[in-house]
């Protein structure tokens, strides 16, 4: 089965993802990448621009023009996950790991605080806390 290449904060993007993007080409290639990982492609941790990034206008040149950022974002999550660069994990791991480590243990503000999208991430991740505590998790 197929492999992408993912930055480490992409686990809590994919998690969230509503359709929203920084551009259709974006959002259709957001798409693709994770129906993809619906059907069992698995994800390659890696540094730098990812699968995802190749669709984004913020690559110039091969290199996102918010690196810093997105930088202090991927050390967050793979301190959180417990995953080294280069770690290849399933989709269904990678999304439990974010849920389980950083969501449910209440770090999410610490690893994307700045983000653009959190407007459309906080409530989803509220919900999942909520849906958690309910179930009895």
């Amino acid at each position: 089965m197929y492999t992408f290449n993912l930055r480490p904060h992409h686990a809590l993007c994919a998690l969230f993802f509503t359709g929203h993007g920084y551009s259709p080409e974006f959002t259709r290639h957001m798409e693709k990448v994770l129906s993809g990982m619906r059907k069992g492609a698995g994800a390659r941790l890696c540094s730098g621009a990812d699968e995802l990034c190749s669709a984004c206008p913020n690559l110039e040149g091969g290199v996102c023009n918010c690196s810093e950022k997105v930088d202090r974002y991927d050390a967050a999550t793979l301190s959180l996950l417990g995953i080294k660069p280069g770690e290849e994990v399933s989709a269904a791991e990678f999304r439990a790991r974010a849920i389980e480590n950083i969501i449910l243990a209440g770090r999410f503000g610490d690893v994307c605080p700045d983000c653009q999208w959190r407007k459309i991430c906080n409530p989803l991740a509220e919900k999942l806390i909520y849906d958690s505590n309910k179930s009895g998790k």
